[in-house]
């Protein structure tokens, strides 16, 4: 792993505990529009196996887990796992957890669908992405998907003022390699950084590790979050998200 990729990870470590709050700032946009079009893109889960990797605090693994999935999950960060190891000590939906490296990922199984949650664009190299995708690859069964939420490589920065959703991004010119950052909106704001890939980089690294179908798909407010919010309210990010869904097959 390089240094530059294990100070970016290592952040996490650093902001384990605040990661909590953090998720209760940004609550509704992660339900309403980020969890909503996840679920939209995976569809019923109930008896699929899945490998849940850079799965932070287990939020994913364990709505994964309530719905009938057999989940296995990993993030490199020891300090998340921990509060993830936590929480299922309280739950006991049955998911193991497993502190590794993505970017040195071997095959752990064999799974229906691998899920990946803000991970590519941690990547601090063209070759660190290809091989976080190779990794990604050795875990999905013939026949399996890969579903992962990567920063938006067309996103307009004269646009993208997230402050009423929770964040604040702060983006350079964007290129390939350059490295970009976010703040959750918290007293006093607490965040990490990034790095940006455009969208034929993506793809090009997702198909040299074995994928097929690549599709990117809009982000959709869910039903609740429109009725629950003055109308327009969403249109801001849902015309300019600041990361996208991409599902792919093996």
């Amino acid at each position: 792993m390089s240094e530059i990729l294990e100070q970016t990870m290592a952040q996490y470590d650093e902001i384990a505990d605040l990661y909590d709050a953090g998720n209760d700032r940004i609550g509704p946009f992660r339900r309403h529009v980020e969890e909503h079009t996840f679920w939209n893109i995976a569809g019923s889960v109930d008896g699929l196996t899945v490998f849940d990797v850079a799965c932070g605090d287990g939020a994913y693994s364990r709505a994964l887990a309530e719905r009938g999935a057999k989940v296995v999950a990993m993030d490199q960060s020891a300090e998340m796992i921990r509060i993830a190891q936590q929480v299922e000590k309280e739950q006991e939906l049955g998911i193991e957890y497993l502190v590794q490296d993505a970017t040195e990922l071997a095959s752990v199984g064999q799974f229906d669908l691998v899920t990946a949650i803000y991970l590519l664009h941690y990547a601090p190299s063209e070759e660190a992405l290809e091989s976080m995708c190779r990794g990604l690859r050795a875990n999905v069964k013939d026949g399996g998907r890969l579903i992962t939420l990567a920063f938006n490589p067309e996103i307009d920065p004269a646009r993208a003022d997230m402050t009423k959703y929770g964040f604040r991004l702060k983006l350079p010119e964007l290129e390939d390699g350059a490295e970009c950052s976010i703040e959750v909106l918290l007293d006093p704001p607490f965040g990490f950084s990034f790095f940006y890939w455009s969208k034929d980089v993506h793809v090009r690294a997702l198909e040299n590790a074995g994928f097929k179908n690549v599709v990117w798909h809009n982000s959709i407010c869910s039903p609740e979050g429109l009725a629950e919010y003055p109308a327009g309210f969403w249109d801001g990010y849902l015309h300019n998200p600041h990361a996208v869904f991409i599902s792919c097959e093996v």
